[in-house]
């Protein structure tokens, strides 16, 4: 009896010890105002709610609080980008399909592309982490990206600001990394050229197709 109960007080002893290191955590990894401004110059915008800033910065390491840390900002921001850079796309590029728009799509708000715009601000510098290793991580950048994007548009009320910090940082991204890939024909027929080789010539082998009837049922 008493070996359990020694154990339940060293249990209790360890929460009480993890609960304080994570409010300590807390107080001691926080933005100074120099650093706020700093972030803000880089950002080109003005925080009036510095709080918005820090949250969106603050890796849930730190809290598990999601009014402190960035996780719901990010489900937001993460959005308000998908929206901007569809827009983005279809004026870019009035000429193109939708499948070549929605493959330059995926490639621009993917998380190594989200990453690539934080590293340009330098924003990893400025992650709230417990753990220092989180903060150079692809996905840990993205989410950053995501979450400032959805503090600007809170702390403003205006969508179209959120807009133009997405449109600043993206647009450079939009001809270099978001090349639609090329159709299988068309890859042939630039292989065969390179080689050297005749046009592939194309037939039609078989021709199958269900009759509109057939197409409801399924």
């Amino acid at each position: 009896m008493w070996i359990s109960l020694e154990v339940q007080w060293r249990k209790a002893e360890n929460k009480k010890n993890l609960a304080f290191l994570k409010f300590r955590t807390y107080f001691e990894l926080t933005l100074k105002d120099e650093e706020m401004n700093a972030i803000e110059k880089k950002l080109g915008y003005v925080f009036r709610d510095k709080r918005l800033l820090e949250q969106a910065l603050t890796h849930s390491s730190v809290t598990s609080d999601i009014h402190r840390n960035y996780e719901r900002l990010e489900f937001l921001g993460d959005r308000i980008l998908g929206v901007t850079i569809a827009e983005m796309l279809y004026h870019t590029f009035g000429d193109e399909q939708e499948g070549s728009l929605a493959q330059r799509f995926v490639t621009l708000v993917c998380k190594e592309t989200v990453a690539d715009v934080m590293r340009s601000l330098e924003m990893e510098k400025n992650i709230l982490a417990a753990n220092q290793d989180v903060k150079d991580k692809d996905n840990v950048l993205c989410d950053i990206g995501e979450a400032l994007i959805a503090a600007i548009y809170l702390d403003s009320g205006d969508m179209s600001l959120a807009q133009q910090f997405i449109k600043r940082f993206w647009l450079p991204y939009i001809d270099k990394k978001s090349q639609p890939q090329k159709d299988y024909k068309t890859f042939l027929q630039e292989k065969a050229a390179s080689l050297h080789l005749n046009a592939p010539v194309y037939g039609v082998c078989a021709c199958r197709f269900l009759s509109n009837a057939r197409l409801r049922q399924f």
